[in-house]
């Protein structure tokens, strides 16, 4: 024992001669920015000093805390390095003490050797940001420190404002949910969105910077997840509150995309699509952020509205974005039904042919369509052969649009349909009269096939 000693003192008096030659009197700099303060026995200090940074060095943390109370009790101005390595002997501490009791009482020491640096050094803001970090883990399972706890970080984000660590900003808004559940510090909806206004300013800011840009959009995610289950989300709300928070922001801002499709999921749920700002949302949505199923919104809304030259022009966005064969076909299907409706039955046609051939599965429902349109059509026809006598319009040819629909029909497999078309087919007698039996025939329109009277 008397060697161990023997050694310590010899070692304290080795690194108190190399402190001694920076720091000889009371208040001389350390030629890095920090002052030295030894008290009234600046010896003695100094040995101490030295043997608690050896403990704190070699991690022997328990037996740092002599040294570091007498330090604390008798030179609570030596520096703030002392504060400092004070931290990590605490946190040293926790890491492996099993008892309830000690653990609190560590996790409280270690705390307060922030709030006596801030004391004795000043740096308040600095000093706190770095106190957030240790304070929501330590404390934010007793509940008689979760009101100091709020308090802790709302001063920490008034000194900070965007110097405030994301860790922080999440730690204040967890702590914001637990104020406003259990009624504490008159803390309400309207003061929910007026703090959560607050911290998405800052977390904006951060963004700006394109620092740590996963941190802070993981920080904002956190926020906003937390502000939906603080507030009651209504129309009213969305429309007095979320609206006018949102057009403060910048559209050039990176938040902007991530708030805007905030705002319109918060509509869709809370059923708020009658309102007409929804629709002006969803479609800055679409263009600023453009998905497929964003784009497949707006497209159903203006179909609803009747705007089918706007449908289309979204359609034509749609296509590239669809993520299956089967989004992609059906973007064609969609196209083509309201090229129907608007009588381009050519581009109708085409459309419908462009879905088959990406999505085989859509073959009964499209040649289908192709075969109302085809016998619904009336179109003329005419004999391939000029010579022929009968290539003047006749009952056949006059006909011969149905067998086209009914050789549609049939490629869809759709047999009632392909019945119902031949009911229109020309009769034998037509047949017979005008010697068309197993002609060929051009039919016009924008059906473009050619098809074959039956034989009798």
């Amino acid at each position: 024992m008397y060697c161990i000693m023997k050694n310590k003192l010899l070692l304290a008096l080795l690194l108190v001669f190399s402190v001694g030659c920076l720091c000889a009197q009371n208040g001389e700099d350390d030629g890095e920015g920090g002052v030295w303060e030894w008290g009234n026995d600046p010896q003695r200090a100094k040995e101490t000093y030295t043997i608690f940074s050896d403990d704190v060095r070699s991690k022997n943390f328990k037996g740092s805390l002599e040294p570091l109370n007498w330090l604390l009790q008798n030179t609570p101005n030596l520096n703030k390095s002392l504060y400092q390595k004070a931290v990590r002997v605490y946190n040293g501490l926790l890491a492996d003490e099993k008892d309830e009791t000690l653990k609190k009482n560590y996790q409280d020491k270690a705390l307060e050797m922030f709030d006596l640096r801030v004391k004795y050094f000043g740096e308040e803001a600095d000093v706190l940001n770095l106190k957030g970090n240790y304070a929501a883990s330590y404390w934010g399972q007793r509940p008689d420190k979760i009101t100091a706890l709020y308090d802790l970080y709302a001063r920490i984000i008034e000194l900070n404002a965007e110097k405030t660590f994301a860790r922080n900003i999440q730690s204040y808004m967890w702590l914001v949910g637990i104020m406003k559940n259990n009624k504490l510090k008159g803390v309400d909806e309207n003061k929910v969105v007026e703090i959560h206004e607050k911290l998405t300013g800052i977390i904006e800011k951060n963004l700006e910077k394109g620092e740590n840009q996963e941190e802070w959009e993981q920080t904002l995610d956190y926020v906003d997840a937390q502000y939906k289950t603080l507030v009651t989300i209504d129309c009213a709300f969305i429309k007095n509150k979320m609206i006018p928070e949102f057009e403060k922001i910048d559209p050039l801002n990176e938040i902007y995309i991530k708030e805007l499709e905030n705002l319109v999921g918060n509509m869709l749920k809370a059923e708020c699509t009658e309102d007409p700002r929804f629709f002006e949302f969803s479609e800055k949505l679409a263009l600023k952020a453009p998905t497929f199923g964003r784009y497949n919104f707006l497209i159903r809304a203006y179909i609803s509205k009747k705007d089918l030259n706007k449908a289309l022009e979204y359609l034509d966005k749609a296509a590239p974005l669809a993520e299956s064969a089967s989004d992609r076909a059906e973007v064609f299907m969609t196209k083509a039904r309201i090229k129907s409706q608007q009588g381009n039955k050519g581009g109708a046609k085409a459309d419908f042919m462009q879905a088959v051939s990406i999505d085989g599965t859509k073959a009964y429902e499209a040649y289908t369509a192709i075969g109302d349109m085809y016998l619904s059509s009336g179109c003329p026809g005419i004999t391939l052969n000029p010579d022929d006598a009968t290539q003047k319009e006749n009952t056949c040819t006059k006909k011969a649009f149905a067998i086209a629909a009914y050789n549609m029909y049939v490629r869809a497999g759709n047999s009632a349909k392909a019945a119902q078309a031949q009911s229109y087919f020309p009769t034998k007698t037509d047949i017979f009269t005008y010697s068309m039996g197993g002609k060929q025939v051009s039919v016009g329109c924008f059906i473009g096939e050619t098809v074959t009277i039956p034989a009798l």
